[in-house]
């Protein structure tokens, strides 16, 4: 059973960007989400590239990003994953990591 204060959500992540930015901003939210994704796609690790399917699938069944675990969830493996896959970029290359 749902307890009231979560009856009016809509638990679906790409429903509550609409409504809540509107289509525009709807488009914009997942377009950033995508965007590291489609810029390094040859580059990308298989790791990242599970991460950013899994919370895409999640993200119907659940608005991940209203809440704080969800928020913080995304926030840190995205950004390490990221983070991550640049650095072994830059060393596949011979460049020294600061």
């Amino acid at each position: 059973m749902v307890e009231p204060q979560y009856r009016l959500r809509a638990h679906n992540q790409y429903l509550t960007f609409g409504v809540t930015f509107g289509i525009p901003g709807m488009i914009l939210a997942i377009a950033l989400v995508l965007i590291p994704l489609l810029t390094c796609r040859k580059k990308a690790s298989y790791t990242f590239l599970l991460f950013v399917s899994l919370v895409l699938v999640s993200m119907f069944s659940d608005d991940t990003f209203s809440s704080f675990t969800g928020a913080v969830f995304f926030s840190y493996f995205y950004t390490l994953l990221i983070v991550t896959n640049s650095n072994n970029e830059t060393q596949r290359r011979g460049e020294e990591i600061p």
